[in-house]
């Protein structure tokens, strides 16, 4: 069976026999066309059924990406809860009159304080906030305005319109 390069390589001694000839089609090279034409036709066939087992094979490893990354938010989920606990207990001791910390030979464990800034109400605008107490942003390029504008005929400097070809499947 001819490899996809061989059939490549075929169509441009093709188009390159062609040019030679003026552009005339024989029927030597008309037969030849169609010989190519159905071997690539065949060959365009396979890369589907590639297609679709590697298709097959990326939704699986989706579908594991999710498994593991919801095995891993609920394992972070128990860390904070056993973590809780060792809290409440470390608090208990405190109740009793001991200092919230144990330490043996194979661990230590006590509490420590810190402290983190929350918006007093999540819903609201940053408006609200002093200009001291946020964050300067990078522009970011919105290039989903762009490539509509640029569509449309719009020159925007600094900006390339970049046309992709892709093959569809159906």
């Amino acid at each position: 069976m001819t490899t996809t390069d061989e059939l490549l390589a075929q169509a441009g001694a093709l188009l390159g026999q062609l040019l030679m000839d003026g552009g005339d089609v024989t029927e030597e090279s008309e037969a030849l066309i169609e010989t190519w034409l159905e071997g690539s036709a065949d060959k365009i066939g396979g890369c589907r059924a590639i297609r679709l087992q590697i298709q097959r094979q990326i939704e699986l490893l989706r579908d594991e990406e999710r498994r593991l990354a919801a095995r891993r938010k609920a394992l972070v989920a128990r860390q904070v809860w056993v973590e809780d606990k060792a809290l409440s207990l470390l608090h208990m001791r405190q109740d009793f009159g001991e200092e919230a910390k144990v330490k043996t030979e194979a661990y230590s464990a006590w509490v420590q304080a810190s402290a983190s800034v929350d918006l007093a109400d999540p819903k609201a605008a940053l408006d609200n906030i002093p200009d001291a107490y946020l964050s300067p942003q990078k522009p970011r390029l919105n290039k989903a305005k762009a490539r509509r504008d640029m569509i449309d005929g719009a020159e925007i400097p600094g900006l390339l319109l970049v046309w992709r070809e892709t093959v569809r499947f159906s």
